[in-house]
């Protein structure tokens, strides 16, 4: 028996602590929202936070807007062999290098560097990376990470020091070779990448000017093949029009990663060109399936999809597709946006969530939230932020939804899903009137479905324990003094530890 996980059982014991880490269910985090149709739930118990275990920077050299971060970053993944992988941002510039790291005590295993540049963008997007299951030996584990010029890097084995690396181009590497400045310059990978349960790798790509394939703005997939990721990988690529058969010349939305469905035949993104689109394809050809336009649910004009989000599809447990978006006219919802559903088959489907913007909603299975006897088998968890000064009221809250029951929403008069808890901040913001508190600061939270609860962080600085049995913060930490940023996402490690970022560092947290 794994001494480590005796000791981490005995200390959660020692605190009074009942909950299993049930270690041996974890199988890896291996993407955003930790598999590939990004629900957040973890099968492994949150350990209590009682201390920050290690911590290490995910930004060496963070580029601050005043008093605000507005940088985007790729959160930990972890192999199942419990290997945590994080992009490291190096210098002012963007350099950004994966880091391998020992998840008992964050140290350092291995460094793979990366030539990726950013695509245009308000806020700093994230680099693309995913782990997954190795092609032919499923007890490794191997990344894929963006490179320059629209390529990847594989590292074969991230649970080996010592392992081989080597670079796959979506549209061949002998083109790439033939000019590879041209490529460098204009091709961009622009979003996070997602890997299916087959070892598919897809992302979007930006095209930003001419090129000698003549490439636009569209979505690629790899396929890597054999024992070790030997050469034989498959390449496809479609452009935006070829993706939506003709409707759109945009690209696939910035930082948007795509979700693939629960029988693994459809991939699900946005587009966010002079109409956005939630659109479906096949996995198999990238053949289109479905686009439907994405519009505001109060106004019917055409939804506004930023760049500067991170808002991503999730694939829920009947197969509808959950996205977030912002309203138009802009602010008339106090840039909240709205939380849309849709079919298997992208209809939009049932009332909308209050909050969309920058938000990936997590799956909350039925029975982690004792409390509800309602119909639905699932519930969802997102952000319920209600800026102050662009119309809101400031009381800064998380929400879990129903999607079986409806509301009057008191700031627009639109019917929206009914919340099935609710929690409000704890720190008061300015000078805290009227209930003011610092908002939530949270992408994808982590859902410990056993524990029945949610690892959630907060703007001013501390992480917290979402206890959805007694509707309480229940358990916080304090990490940094707070700040301003851009939404971040939590996971929970193979021994029930939490991750989370704050001001440009990843805490990782556990018990005494």
């Amino acid at each position: 028996m794994n001494t480590l996980l005796v000791l981490a059982a005995l200390s959660a014991v020692a605190a009074g602590d009942t909950r299993s880490t049930n270690a041996n269910a974890f199988n890896g985090w291996h993407q955003y929202g930790g598999n590939p149709q990004h629900t957040a739930i973890s099968k492994v118990s949150l350990q209590p936070l009682q201390r920050i275990v290690w911590q290490t920077p995910i930004d060496k050299a963070p580029q601050y807007s005043g008093s605000n971060l507005l940088v985007h970053y790729t959160g930990p993944m972890i192999s199942r062999s419990g290997t945590v992988v994080i992009p490291v941002k190096t210098a002012a510039g963007g350099s950004f290098v994966a880091e391998g790291r020992r998840h008992t005590d964050g140290s350092l295993l291995w460094t793979t560097p990366t030539d990726w540049s950013a695509p245009p963008s308000g806020w700093g997007p994230v680099i693309g990376a995913a782990l997954f299951p190795q092609p032919g030996n499923r007890n490794k584990t191997s990344m894929v990470m963006a490179s320059s010029g629209g390529r990847v890097i594989i590292r074969d084995d991230v649970d080996s020091p010592t392992s081989r690396t080597r670079v796959l181009t979506f549209f061949g590497d002998a083109a790439y070779r033939a000019n590879p400045t041209a490529y460098n310059n204009n091709v961009k990978i622009n979003t996070p990448i997602t890997v299916d349960n087959s070892g598919n790798i897809y992302f979007g790509y930006q095209v930003l000017g001419t090129n000698p394939l003549g490439l636009v703005s569209g979505l690629a997939k790899i396929t890597p093949t054999g024992s070790g990721l030997s050469s034989g990988a498959v390449y496809r690529y479609k452009s935006m029009a070829g993706l939506t058969g003709g409707l759109s010349n945009g690209k696939v939305t910035t930082n948007c990663a795509p979700a693939v469905s629960l029988d693994g035949k459809s991939l699900y993104f946005s587009t966010n060109g002079a109409t956005p689109y939630i659109v479906a394809v096949s996995t198999a050809s990238l053949a289109p399936i479905a686009a439907t336009r994405l519009t505001d649910p109060n106004t019917g004009n055409n939804a506004w999809v930023a760049d500067e989000g991170t808002a991503s599809p999730m694939v829920a447990s009947d197969g509808t597709v959950w996205y977030g978006i912002l309203e138009n006219p802009a602010g008339s919802n106090h840039y909240r946006g709205w939380m849309l559903r849709f079919s298997i088959g992208l209809t939009q489907i049932g009332r909308p969530g209050a909050f969309g913007w920058d938000d990936t909603c997590s799956l909350v299975p039925k029975s982690a939230v004792p409390s509800y006897k309602g119909p639905s088998p699932y519930l969802v968890l997102t952000k319920y932020n209600n800026y102050y000064g662009i119309g809101g009221d400031g009381r800064n809250m998380l929400a879990i939804l129903d999607p079986a029951s409806t509301k009057i929403d008191p700031e627009t008069g639109v019917t929206v899903l009914k919340e099935v808890l609710t929690v409000l901040g704890i720190t008061p913001d300015g000078d805290g009137l009227n209930g003011k508190v610092r908002e939530w600061c949270i992408n994808t939270a982590a859902i410990d479905v056993a524990g029945k609860c949610a690892l959630v962080n907060c703007e001013d600085g501390k992480a917290f324990r979402w206890d959805f049995v007694t509707n309480t913060l229940s358990e916080q930490i304090t990490l940094t003094a707070g700040i301003g940023e851009a939404y971040t996402s939590t996971v929970i490690g193979p021994d029930g530890k939490g991750y989370a970022i704050n001001n440009a560092t990843v805490y990782v947290l556990g018990s005494n």
